[in-house]
């Protein structure tokens, strides 16, 4: 963005893994917007994938929101309970043709609005992959397929998969795209406030799961000039319903650090 004194200055949102809980980057970006704050680039991981690329691709950020508002399991989700030879219970079809409704059939990430980055796993090798290119609704599809729950993404040899898996909130990411003011937004925030024992072998794995990463999310906060997690209490991110409850966190997280993010964006310093 271009400051009051006409140096250049790039914002990048960090938006992190959540689920449902991951509509709290809609009240973020809203509260930004509200105080003359647009980002220049976005890096997202599952959830902050898919409201990063909708933002990027030019959707309205009121669409955004009333599209939010609407969501639900059944919009989003497509089970198959026939796991012999599957690799998740839920196909990810509705999901493709909610995003395609949304951004388009065939957007690039490379013609996109805004610099986009996602980033995905490949559960294969391991690999943290970022992906800066290609079909954007792919992209999304690939950093949200949480394992045994979505199906994986197969790109070439590559078996892509959640990428929260090892990379929550993409902060670093977000820094090597150039911007010289990160703003993170983790969408999960400390384990003890989401989860109490878990109940099924699902729940067991993504807890694991959200123990391993929580670590490495915490490696990587410190590199943010600005990290925020929204207050959602104990809201599940498996139940896309009172969707407007995570986005007005989001809003409220960001309007309670909106003097300190307008000291930070609209100093001289880079």
């Amino acid at each position: 963005m271009i400051l009051p004194d006409g140096t250049e200055k790039k914002i990048g949102l960090a938006l992190g893994a959540g689920g449902a809980r991951g509509f709290c980057h809609v009240g973020v970006l809203k509260a930004l917007e509200e105080n003359g704050i647009k980002p220049d680039l976005i890096a997202g991981s599952s959830m902050g994938a898919l409201v990063g690329g909708c933002y990027c691709a030019g959707v309205p950020l009121d669409l955004i929101e009333r599209e939010s508002l609407r969501a639900s399991n059944r919009m989003m989700t497509d089970l198959d309970m026939r796991l012999r030879y599957k690799r998740g219970l839920v196909r990810g079809s509705k999901l493709k043709k909610y995003l395609t409704r949304q951004i388009g059939k065939g957007r690039k990430i490379e013609d996109l609005e805004l610099p986009y980055l996602a980033v995905s796993v490949d559960i294969v090798t391991g690999d943290l992959i970022e992906i800066t290119s290609g079909d954007l609704v792919s992209a999304i599809r690939a950093s949200a397929a949480i394992p045994m729950v979505f199906r994986p993404v197969m790109d070439g040899d590559k078996m892509l998969v959640d990428g929260g898996v090892l990379c929550r909130v993409p902060v670093t990411q977000t820094r090597k795209m150039g911007a010289d003011v990160v703003i993170a937004v983790d969408a999960l925030g400390e384990l003890h406030r989401i989860y109490g024992v878990p109940r099924n072998f699902i729940s067991v794995l993504r807890r694991a799961m959200l123990v391993m990463d929580f670590e490495i999310t915490k490696l990587t906060r410190d590199e943010a000039d600005i990290f925020l997690v929204p207050d959602m209490g104990k809201r599940s991110e498996f139940r896309f319903r009172n969707n407007g409850a995570a986005i007005e966190a989001g809003y409220n997280a960001a309007m309670a650090e909106i003097g300190r993010i307008k000291r930070i964006v609209f100093s001289d310093d880079k």
